[in-house]
């Protein structure tokens, strides 16, 4: 173990260095558009104050003077996701003709407990619920559509991918993704994608938690205005300050990836570089974040220019949770006679056999390993009376000759 982990931190390293320079060239070549150029000019009600969100001195977290709203949800047009299911989404539809669906790549979700720790939910439905009214939100528009996913609060392993399909042609370029928790506490910005054509409107989310998720149609100085309200948790302020780069033709190419580094650095770097110090109960909170990062580069269409230093992290955050799952693993493979499995442990093994398995696929690690990491899920749980997995080889009974062994 100790020869492979060398020879891994050998290969980081090495690749590290490349990647280094892809982040200290970051600001400096690549334009889509010349901001001296005023041949292309912008319409005062699309551009927002672009540089106040990025500067060279970062002071963040920033003093929180949150926009709380409240939203009412439309209950009877609320769908519910079928646990296990192949098309892998759930669908909904508004009153007045919102389409909004949920595509999830992974349906495992979890709740944080009062220590901060990552647990399976097994006991809530994920559902889609539209808002037919906002009240107190700060634009003058109003808003275009807005669902609340549910549980709220959840966690999901990857990202899932939110979409909206609003009646009526609108100007991608005046819209604006928002984000609030609950049904309106900490009103932020949030980064989303819009496109226009034959009379209806689409805008695309990768969200990695459930809350409130809408598009509203702004003006400049409502962009700025928001701005100047942080809400509280340091997360939503780095969403808010991203929001308005996402999708902005003018802005440089260089700007976006200097604040997607920015982001990295805030809430990912010092929980990757400290990994190996990380006590195996909080290893699934640097996956969480790091998700969280991956789900603002995919939404930015920037994960070619982060491809090797996101690599680098997923192959270092797959060996630290290989090491934690195999220090307890002999419970579930092995089990002393008499001895029953401490649900506890083995519900804190499970989330981080799930981050494992969902990174051996992202790597592509083989069948055979995913396999593994299905089969050591299905034993575990089922040594600890848990719920077992609801999809995959070892739900469906296949794969019931192969032998399960610890990573």
């Amino acid at each position: 173990m100790k020869k492979h982990r060398s020879l891994v931190i050998l290969v980081v390293t090495s690749v590290l260095m490349v990647a280094c320079g892809l982040f200290a060239s970051s600001g400096t070549n690549t334009v889509v558009q010349n901001e001296s150029d005023s041949s292309q000019p912008v319409s005062p009600s699309v551009q927002p104050s672009l540089e106040s969100p990025v500067v060279d001195e970062d002071i963040f977290p920033l003093t929180p003077d949150p926009i709380n709203v409240t939203a009412t949800l439309e209950t009877e047009n609320a769908a519910t996701y079928d646990k296990g299911s192949y098309t892998q989404s759930v669908k909904t539809e508004s009153a007045d003709g919102a389409i909004f669906e949920l595509f999830l790549m992974n349906d495992m979700i979890f709740k944080e407990d009062e220590n901060g720790e990552l647990a399976i939910d097994y006991d809530s439905d994920i559902t889609m619920t539209p808002v037919s009214s906002i009240e107190g939100l700060p634009f003058s528009q109003g808003y275009l559509a807005a669902v609340h996913l549910g549980p709220d609060g959840a966690k999901l392993v990857e990202s899932a991918d939110l979409t909206m399909e609003i009646p009526g042609d609108y100007d991608p370029s005046t819209l604006i993704g928002f984000a609030a928790d609950g049904t309106g506490d900490d009103l932020h910005l949030y980064p989303a994608t819009f496109s226009s054509y034959d009379g209806k409107t689409y805008a695309e989310f990768y969200v990695s938690h459930f809350s409130l998720y809408g598009v509203a149609q702004v003006l400049q100085g409502e962009i700025e205005s928001q701005l100047a309200h942080p809400p509280v948790n340091p997360a939503s302020q780095d969403d808010q300050e991203l929001a308005p780069l996402v999708h902005i033709e003018p802005v440089k190419v260089s700007k976006l990836e200097k604040a997607l580094s920015k982001s990295y650095d805030r809430s990912v770097k010092n929980l990757i570089e400290n990994l190996d110090n990380t006590s195996c109960n909080k290893v699934s909170i640097t996956a969480l974040e790091l998700e969280r990062w991956l789900s603002k580069v995919k939404i930015a269409n920037m994960s070619a220019s982060f491809q090797t230093h996101i690599k680098i992290d997923q192959y270092a955050l797959l060996e630290r949770l290989t090491d934690c799952v195999r220090e307890t693993c002999d419970t579930c493979i092995n089990p002393q006679p008499g001895v029953k499995a401490d649900k506890a442990k083995v519900g804190q093994m499970l989330v981080l056999i799930e981050f494992a398995r969902n990174l051996a696929s992202t790597l592509n690690e083989g069948d055979a390993k995913i396999n593994n990491w299905w089969l050591l899920a299905d034993q575990c749980a089922k040594s600890a009376g848990l719920p077992r997995p609801q999809a995959g080889i070892a739900a469906d009974g296949g794969g019931s000759s192969q032998k399960v062994s610890c990573p």
